[in-house]
């Protein structure tokens, strides 16, 4: 391999000629002759990948060279990219380079050159290797560690840098394969890579959204009798206590001299009426309060029976529950 010194001083040495020969007729040539604007460009791309090139900045003079090739393709820049893809280690686009430029350079490169290039191409021999790739499919892409390689079926073997990598073969309507291989230095290997059909979908999928159930009229009848229940217990403990209490009065009038008739009456019908209204919300707590633990306690009863309707009715002297259907 050229010494990084050596390089830099073969390239600097064809600054002035870039532009001036185009490469021959071929994949590489450019299908007009290029502008004064474009060769201005693709020298100013040139030069800036050889000072990047001295300070060792290799990636950003490996950019530099393939876009003064991309603008003016002349045979002089393939040197400088297969040196800095060697400095990079990508041995296979190196060799890819030095070969292109071996041939589009021809007779116009000097001996001593030559020579040069044809024992980097032998180093580079020891660091690459070929993969004979093929499928089943015509016009499936192949990827090479991420990178298009190529659309089946491949004009000539992928040649790899040694080490392993990652293929991919993918098509519309096939499922993608990948695989990994490794390749040793002089490898020549061989790989059929298939790829199936994608199978059809059975149907469409009908997803059914869970239905919120909502509260039954069972459920608010439960909350509903055990409500009333602590409203009955309650209010008959706070007559009853009232009822009570207007009853010792009551007594305490009778036993009290000049009490008239009138206060003796108004007494009384005070007591009876709270005591009443005690008896009263004291039976509807029971009535409820059984209802309540009826329906606690029972199962539901299916859809397809017939709804019943339980009605409460509370008079003056009587609590009555009664059911409808």
């Amino acid at each position: 391999m050229a010494s990084s010194s050596l390089v830099a001083a073969l390239l600097l040495g064809t600054v002035p000629a870039y532009a001036d020969e185009a490469a021959p007729a071929g994949a590489a040539a450019a299908t007009a002759p290029p502008t004064e604007a474009t060769i201005k460009e693709a020298r100013d791309h040139y030069e800036a990948g050889l000072a990047l090139y001295s300070d060792g900045e290799f990636q950003r003079a490996a950019i530099e060279f393939d876009r003064a090739y991309e603008l003016v393709p002349n045979y002089r820049a393939l040197y400088n990219i297969g040196q800095v893809r060697i400095q990079l280690h990508n041995y296979a686009r190196a060799t890819k380079a030095l070969k292109a430029y071996l041939e589009q350079g021809g007779s116009k490169i000097d001996a001593e050159r030559k020579k040069s290039v044809l024992d980097d191409l032998e180093m580079l021999t020891t660091r690459t290797a070929t993969l004979a790739l093929t499928s089943n499919e015509d016009g499936a892409d192949v990827a090479v560690d991420g990178e298009p390689a190529g659309t089946t079926p491949l004009p000539e073997p992928l040649l790899l840098d040694t080490g392993e990598h990652r293929l991919a073969i993918s098509k519309a309507g096939f499922v993608t394969r990948e695989l990994s291989i490794t390749l040793a230095s002089r490898d020549s290997q061989s790989l059929q890579l298939d790829i199936q059909k994608e199978q059809a979908a059975a149907g469409p999928v009908v997803v059914m959204a869970p239905q919120t159930q909502q509260p039954s009229d069972r459920t608010a009848w439960i909350w509903g009798t055990w409500s009333a229940t602590a409203a009955f217990a309650a209010g008959a403990t706070v007559t009853g206590i009232l009822g009570i209490k207007a009853a010792n009065e009551l007594d305490d009038k009778r036993s009290t001299l000049g009490t008239s008739r009138e206060e003796l009456d108004s007494a009384q019908r005070r007591a009876n009426t709270l005591l009443t209204a005690a008896d009263i919300m004291g039976g509807a707590a029971i009535v409820t309060g059984s209802i309540a633990l009826y329906l606690t306690l029972s199962k539901p009863g299916g859809a397809d029976k017939p709804k019943k309707r339980a009605e409460l009715n509370v008079g003056p002297r009587a609590v009555m529950f009664t059911t409808r259907f």
